[in-house]
């Protein structure tokens, strides 16, 4: 007897249940089932217990747009590969190199049976082929864990920087050679590379200002110095700067550095671990203040170079201690967790979410304008925030205050920022709760109308 073949499974997400059942009808003929879900939220959780090999999304839902939808489940399963539906024939997506990639197709509402049939074919096909070339990728411990990495050398001596890529092995790191430390740092601003290697003395920077300025312009890459001293004292000074190794050079073949460089690569991974855990609230998993303060940073940064802006929102929900006194602080700790999950599902990949302490939450909103109006991302989140959530036997309604201020109207800095957010977050508070305040220094801020009651 031979083998049943089981139908393949795709998510469909739309608010209309008429275009569901549609579109559930539509793919059965070619021997496809579908699982439909309303919103964002419903399709991020059924993503949680199935990996499909197809989603088709909306493009306009009631919580997140198809496009931020792409982005949160890419994050969950790399592979799956997305179809988005429009009903604006006109329509213009913005560039979003994360997940161009990810999108097969752009159907139109109502869509041809014969053109969807051929888009989920296609689709199906990409979905195997990437998880083929997964699941069969180079297993080899001496090879594999280098192939693709992305080094940078920054060395002037052009005898010491050949001799250092030829003892790395041909299917090893891909190499960028500069001479100066002003370029090295104009790339790190273009690109990520996994490991800086650097001497010390370059025409245009000497000793350990090198490694501090590597260090704080690419915080996330490993760090090697080479040098021609033999100075166990300036090893440590260098390791205290920031690197992650010290190498004389002249003293290693292609083994011992493909290893250094490994070690190396390790320490960066668990200094950044217990970093990591110094950074995040233990009670929901995101960012604490200080995590938190890191990345407003990095952000303004950016900012500053982009001229963009960015906006910073403090949170507190409503009546949080009477949830505790009610039903136990272990309830007001899953409550928490809720607020965390549902705070995250809202949020585009780059954007950031914390809880700063107690029932306070923050988030840090990146690219702010055009598509992505402050105003309206707030609403969101209150209107994300109001579903109800049951507390025992009680269904409780989760209502929070919001402030929300913006770089750089609101200020320039990481601390003025949280401080004006926090300022206008205790106006909304004042003006009736469940709703949010955009700080202004003149006080002619918008204020959202808060949803209506039930």
């Amino acid at each position: 007897m031979g083998e049943v073949e089981v139908p393949r499974r795709v998510l469909f997400v739309d608010d209309d249940p008429v275009i569901g059942r549609a579109f559930r009808l539509a793919v059965s003929r070619f021997r496809l089932e579908a699982d439909v879900a309303s919103c964002a939220r419903d399709a991020i959780a059924l993503t949680q217990t199935y990996a499909y090999p197809i989603v088709v999304t909306d493009m306009r839902m009631p919580d997140i747009d198809g496009l931020e939808l792409v982005e949160c489940l890419t994050r969950q399963n790399p592979q799956t590969t997305f179809v988005l539906l429009t009903g604006d024939k006109d329509l213009r997506l913005r560039a979003n190199g994360r997940i161009d990639g990810r999108i097969v197709s752009i159907l139109n509402k109502p869509w041809d049976t014969d053109e969807l049939c051929a888009t989920l074919k296609r689709a199906l096909d990409l979905y195997d082929r990437r998880s083929q070339s997964q699941s069969h990728a180079p297993r080899d411990p001496c090879v594999s864990e280098d192939s693709g990495l992305q080094l940078l050398l920054v060395e002037d001596n052009p005898g010491d920087a050949l001799l250092f890529m030829r003892q790395l092995p041909s299917q090893g790191a891909v190499v960028t050679h500069t001479t100066r430390l002003r370029e090295a740092l104009a790339l790190l601003h273009e690109r990520a590379f996994d490991v800086i290697v650097t001497d010390l003395s370059l025409p245009d920077a000497r000793g350990l200002d090198t490694v501090m300025r590597l260090q704080e312009a690419a915080p996330d890459s490993t760090v090697v110095v080479l040098t021609g001293l033999d100075d166990e004292a300036l090893a440590l000074q260098i390791v205290e700067c920031g690197a992650q190794d010290c190498l004389l050079k002249g003293r290693f073949d292609g083994p011992g550095l493909v290893r250094s460089l490994r070690q190396a690569r390790e320490r960066k991974r668990c200094s950044q671990r217990l970093a990591d855990l110094a950074r995040t609230d233990p009670v929901t998993g995101l960012a604490n203040r200080s995590g938190f303060n890191q990345r407003i940073g990095q952000a303004l940064s950016r900012a500053r170079r982009q001229e963009g802006r960015v906006a910073v929102m403090f949170l507190d929900l409503d009546g949080f201690k009477e949830v505790n006194d009610r039903f136990g602080h272990s309830a007001g700790d899953e409550l928490l967790k809720l607020v965390g999950t549902r705070l995250t599902a809202v949020v585009r990949e780059y954007d950031a979410v914390a809880r700063l302490g107690g029932d306070e939450f923050a988030l840090l909103v990146e690219d702010v304008g055009g598509r992505c109006d402050p105003a309206e991302f707030a609403e969101r989140i209150v209107s994300a925030l109001a579903e109800p959530v049951q507390l025992g036997d009680v269904s409780h309604v989760l209502t929070a205050s919001m402030g929300v201020a913006i770089y750089p109207d609101s200020g320039i800095t990481a601390e003025r920022l949280l401080r004006a957010a926090d300022q206008a977050m205790y106006v909304a508070k004042r003006r009736g709760r469940n709703r949010f305040h955009i700080y202004a220094t003149d006080d002619h801020a918008v204020e959202s109308v808060p949803p209506p009651a039930g």
